[in-house]
Parts: structure tokens; sequence; C-alpha cells
């Protein structure tokens, strides 16, 4: 908004795109109806510190990613989390980098974390992921026998 008396009337929010479509409104709080007014995007940016570090836009990017229903953002999520991971790793950040281990979503993306700290030299985080993905995978199957239990 370029004045004080300039607004912005909201037509719509899109949280996949990250953006807002509205109508500037010059010196009023409503839209004029003539001449018809002009759709604008404007897109949300998240507030994060150090916004120009690759650390914070990856912060904005798991947010983002986390408002998305399950499904569709299953795979950019599991992406996003091992970029993070991996430069917790670099910095010798293993509390984070183990914090970061246990958001991931599956077995295959812990197995490449696993993989990626043991390459770095990195055995303790290696071996506390390792534990982390054993006990999810018993905590999987008790889940699954207690199911099988209720349909019967």
């Amino acid at each position: 908004i370029k004045g004080l008396s300039g607004h912005y009337w909201v037509v719509g929010v899109s949280e996949a795109n990250m953006d807002v479509r509205c109508v500037l409104c010059k010196g009023s709080t409503y839209p004029t109806t003539l001449p018809r007014p002009v759709l604008t995007t404007v897109s949300i940016v998240l507030p994060l510190c150090e916004m120009g570090t690759e650390k914070s836009q990856l912060e904005g990017e798991l947010l983002r990613l986390r408002l998305l229903p399950r499904d569709e953002g299953d795979r950019e999520l599991s992406s996003t989390l091992i970029k993070m991971f991996a430069l917790a790793c670099k910095a010798d950040r293993e509390c984070r980098a183990f914090d970061i281990g246990t958001m991931l979503p599956n077995e295959h993306a812990i197995g490449m974390a696993i993989t990626y700290a043991s390459a770095m030299k990195r055995i303790t985080l290696a071996e506390k992921l390792n534990e982390m993905a054993m006990e999810r995978g018993e905590s999987d199957e008790e889940e699954g026998d207690e199911e099988e239990e209720e349909e019967e």
C-alpha cells in the first residue's frame, strides 16, 4: 500500500500457493463498482528470522507444507526435511538434526537420514535415529494388531 488511505479488500486466499487475491481500494475501505475493480495477487510470506538464509527458506517451506493435507505434500515434506537434516549435520547441530529426524514421515526418509548421518561420520546420531525407527516400527505393528482385534 503506497499511502495511508489505501486498503486491500480480500477476495480469496490460497494456502497451497501462499497468496491472497484482493482488490486495492484507494482512498476508501471498500472497492468501487465502477470502473470494475482489478484483482491483485499478493504473496504471503511467513515472518521468519533471517529470511536470506537457506535454513530459514527451508523452514518457511516446511511450515507451508504443514498447511497442506497430508497426502498432497508428503513427498515434498520428506525432501524439505532431508535438506534441513543435512544442513543441521553440516553445522554440527546433532540435537537439531535428531529433532528433524523425528519429524520424518516414513521409514524410507528415516533410512536416508541414517545413511547420510553415517556418511558424515555422525555415528551416535545414526544410532539414535535407528533406535527411533525401530520404536516406530514396533508401535506401528502394535497399532496394526489392535485394529485387527477390533475388526474381529
